[in-house]
Parts: structure tokens; sequence; C-alpha cells
């Protein structure tokens, strides 16, 4: 993840650490442990924050400004248990989107994740907010029903915004619409 000007870049390790550097001369500016887990994805909210996905089924919002421990980086929010199953979760199978609200409204970040027959969406929670805990639901066929197992493997998904479809990658290379 990247600021919207490109004044700095997040990357995130296999070992739970994010390195923030500086987009021109790539010079480190912060590094911080930030999952006990691979950082699978990390978005950009804005000029001073960032949402870090890790295996460790946790989405966290961090403040780079400092205010942290020694003055690093600053853990604001977290959202924890996001589904994950069999191998795990990748950067394919998580998205975020933004929703504007009319009228100067504060606008509201989704997180989305999927693995296996679940799926979750939360919204990223307030700076000083308390742990927010998904619980994964189970898709559904046509018909309303739970989709078993057995019957569905998710691995990657796709949210497409005009109308607010998203498509799934599955583990037997069939794609499926949902709505």
């Amino acid at each position: 993840g990247g600021s919207a000007g490109g004044s700095w870049i997040c990357v995130g390790r296999s070992d739970g650490v994010v390195v923030c550097v500086e987009g021109r001369m790539g010079s480190v500016l912060n590094t911080w442990k930030a999952h006990d887990d691979s950082v699978v994805q990390i978005y950009c909210i804005n000029a001073n924050q960032v949402v870090t996905v890790g295996k460790d089924k946790r989405a966290i919002l961090w403040d780079l400004r400092g205010g942290g421990v020694d003055g690093g980086v600053m853990k604001m929010s977290s959202i924890v248990d996001l589904p994950m199953r069999g191998p795990g979760m990748t950067m394919n199978s998580v998205a975020m989107r933004t929703f504007n609200r009319k009228e100067g409204g504060k606008a509201s970040n989704i997180l989305y994740t999927v693995s296996g027959h679940k799926a979750a969406a939360a919204a990223i929670q307030p700076p000083g907010s308390p742990e927010f805990k998904v619980k994964p639901r189970n898709f559904c066929d046509p018909g309303g029903q739970k989709v078993q197992k057995k019957k569905l493997c998710a691995r990657s998904m796709v949210l497409l915004p005009m109308r607010n479809l998203m498509i799934l990658g599955c583990e037997d290379g069939e794609l499926k619409a949902c709505v």
C-alpha cells in the first residue's frame, strides 16, 4: 500500500513486519511488527493511515504519524476473527471498498474477506474503538439455504462496483457470482 501522492510506500513481510519507505529515495521511514503471521494486504486510508491485514486473521488500522511505543506508528483499531480455511488468507481473498456518504458525510471503508464457504464484511473501526470481532457467514444458494463446506471453496474474489457483485474464484477452477 502507498500514499495517494506516492510520498511513502508500505510493504508487508512474511514475519508480520511492515516497512514504510519514502517513495522517491526509498529510505526507511518506519518499521513495526504489525501481525503475528504474514502480512497479506495493505490499504492506504489517507495520507497518515494504513490498514494491514495478516494471516493471524486480523485487520489493523495504523497511524503513521507516531504516538505509539517509542514514537513509532500507533495502533488505532482492529478487526479480529477474519475467516480463514485451508492454506489460509491471501492477498486475493481480501478486498476493501470505500463508500462515500452524501452531503459531506464521512466515508466508510469496508473490508471484505472470503475463505472456503464463508465470507465476512466489516467497517474499519474509528480510532480508539474497541477490538471488533467479525462473524463470518456462510454463502447461501439462490434458494436462501446455507452452502456447505463440500459445495464451495472460495480462494479469491473481485468486487465489481457497478452492480455490487462479488466474483469468487473457487478451488475447483469455477467462478461464482454473488450479490
